[in-house]
């Protein structure tokens, strides 16, 4: 259905028809709750569309301009194109996650970048405070460049996984 995380559209357009794969990635983090390593973690996701040649095309298309032309499909009809269903949309799903995990890096790299900035911003401030009154004990402060480097670690774990996809048929198929 269209309110899953997985369904099946038609497009009803003129012009060459086209199979088109919608993907929408989150980056997931496994980590100890007492991290809270959420905090460093893009709330965007990752939005991207394949085409039947294998080419991402999401430039092409605004998600919500093409929410507006799609039609949802029935499982009969997408039976018909059972080829379609067997050889072209396990490559198209494998093209997607290759373009989501090429991703990855940046939001590692951006995930670390807000980590190194808020809890260095911490560590700054406990030195800070060491320095003018002992009640801040060398401890906290090598307690929270502990934890720093280990929410380095956890963050470059991190993965990105596909949360939901629909399936586009465009034109008259």
């Amino acid at each position: 259905s269209h309110e899953g995380n997985c369904s099946v559209a038609m497009w009803r357009a003129s012009g060459a028809p086209a199979i088109l794969l919608e993907c929408v990635f989150a980056v997931d983090c496994v980590a100890p709750a007492s991290l809270n390593i959420e905090r460093f973690l893009s709330a965007d996701p990752l939005y991207m569309i394949v085409n039947h040649d294998g080419k991402e095309v999401s430039a092409y298309h605004n998600a919500k301009e093409l929410a507006s032309y799609l039609e949802e499909a029935h499982a009969s009809e997408i039976l018909e194109h059972r080829h379609i269903l067997d050889n072209l949309f396990p490559q198209m799903l494998r093209i997607s996650r290759e373009f989501a995990e090429k991703e990855r890096p940046h939001l590692v790299a951006t995930a670390q970048q807000k980590a190194s900035a808020d809890l260095g911003e911490e560590i700054d401030r406990l030195r800070y405070l060491h320095s003018i009154n002992n009640v801040v004990a060398e401890e906290d402060i090598a307690s929270a460049t502990e934890e720093l480097a280990e929410v380095q670690e956890y963050l470059s774990e991190m993965r990105v996984r596909l949360d939901a996809m629909r399936l586009i048929f465009k034109g008259d198929m």
